[in-house]
């Protein structure tokens, strides 16, 4: 049995040996590098599904402003796109950290030390932040009782004085502990704490601290990973490099086939190509720190050097 790397295309015989250890080497770097890469598109779900749910809140708070509050169908039809929008999101952030725990135990199962720390991350936002603790409720309430918004506001007020002053419109979304208790599954600390809270809770504010903490532990995986992706990335790309320089006349614009092969049976193969790893560094661009979401907002108000234009 030999082991190569090929185009395995009809119109080129090009064949260059390989060892059978870089041939796992190079399957083992691009499963993981898969891995790695599906981690963050299930963190780039997460953070889709949270901005597909504050540009809801924003439209319909822009539809108040324009509009006014319609009839009790419309709010309750409001509601009702606000929870299921917050379930999808819900639902994206269980799936990433399951999927996290799952990537630490198999990719990280050779750094004891590195995936024991990681392991305690989520234990460690579950003593230490009161969002992740009533999100992680949220989405178990939802799964087993009932869709967690019970109330909608459109706040308004005037803002300033005379010329300068402009009417503000907002929207907040809240669940209520008196709602809640009636989820016999719903952790009781839990619910304690949101009754400390004045029993209503503002989702948005939650929401965005939730994602903050989710955002941190990413950062943290990816900070620890770094080092190992860098050789797997190396890897995978030196081999296609590789076969383009005992090949030159070889077109590799799809990539190159590691394989093995005995006689005229060739098994095992794995399509190396550079189009997945730049996906992924695009994904890791796409979605950086939101440790501090908590303290962002988006405001539509016009500045005052405008209105004093008019």
């Amino acid at each position: 049995m030999e082991f190569g790397l090929a185009r395995l295309v009809n119109d080129s015989d090009a064949f260059l040996p390989i060892s059978e250890q870089e041939y796992h080497s190079i399957s083992k770097a691009k499963e993981d590098l898969f891995r790695m890469l599906f981690l963050e598109e299930t963190f780039d779900l997460v953070v889709e599904n949270y901005l597909e749910m504050e540009t809801c809140l924003l439209e319909s708070a822009a539809q108040q402003m324009v509009r006014g509050i319609q009839d009790y169908e419309w709010v309750h039809g409001q509601r009702r796109g606000f929870n299921r929008r917050l379930g999808n999101f819900l639902s994206a952030c269980r799936s990433y950290r399951e999927y996290t725990e799952k990537f630490i135990s198999d990719v990280l199962c050779d750094t004891a030390i590195v995936g024991a720390r990681l392991k305690s991350l989520f234990g460690g936002y579950q003593e230490t932040s009161a969002s992740y603790r009533i999100m992680e409720q949220l989405r178990n309430s939802i799964q087993h009782h009932g869709f967690p918004i019970h109330t909608v506001a459109y706040p308004s007020g005037w803002k300033g004085e005379g010329d300068d002053s402009t009417l503000v419109y907002g929207i907040t979304v809240y669940a209520e502990s008196a709602s809640l208790k009636e989820d016999l599954r719903f952790k009781k600390s839990v619910l304690r704490e949101i009754e400390e809270l004045g029993g209503s809770i503002d989702i948005k504010f939650h929401a965005r601290e939730y994602v903050a903490v989710l955002s941190d532990a990413h950062e943290q995986l990816r900070k620890v990973t770094q080092g190992v992706v860098e050789t797997w990335d190396a890897l995978v790309l030196g081999t296609v490099e590789k076969f383009s320089s005992a090949y030159p006349q070889e077109s590799t614009a799809v990539g190159v086939v590691a394989f093995r092969r005995e006689g005229q049976t060739v098994t095992g193969e794995v399509r190396i190509f550079e189009e997945f790893i730049k996906y992924r560094k695009a994904l890791q661009r796409k979605n950086g720190s939101l440790v501090n979401l908590g303290k962002r907002f988006v405001t539509g108000e016009v500045q005052g050097k405008e209105l004093k234009k008019k």
